[in-house]
């Protein structure tokens, strides 16, 4: 037996499954992963504050939660910064995708990225 499909009735309608492609891109409408190739770039402003660009694989449904992790230190590698550590990261979501915001004390004029690993995860009604 290939596939089940159980209705009510006495007529039996055709199922018709989804590719695997389609089906992956229906779940990511819903939830994604953003891994260590986050390696978009941006410049620090003359007080150091940057903001980065990360847009989603594919659109979301609604705009996703997306978490930043607590500990800052050890889980976020800044990339192109003097071992500095992100004060005031926030992150922005919208169906296309999430804007990382914050501050590097004293890297004024840098290109930045930021290297951690975290989800994009929207609630499904």
């Amino acid at each position: 037996v290939k596939y089940i499909k159980l209705e009510l009735g006495s007529v039996a309608t055709p199922f018709i499954p989804r590719p695997y492609g389609e089906e992956l891109t229906m779940c990511q409408r819903y939830y994604e992963v953003i891994d260590r190739v986050f390696r978009t770039t941006s410049f620090t402003l003359g007080d150091g504050m940057f903001a980065i660009e990360y847009p989603f694989l594919v659109e979301k449904r609604v705009p996703p939660t997306v978490v930043l992790p607590s500990d800052k230190t050890e889980l976020i590698e800044v990339v192109g910064a003097r071992n500095s550590t992100p004060t005031n990261l926030e992150c922005f979501t919208t169906i296309g995708g999430v804007r990382f915001t914050g501050v590097l004390a004293n890297d004024a004029n840098r290109i930045v990225g930021l290297n951690f690993r975290t989800y994009a995860d929207a609630e499904i009604y």
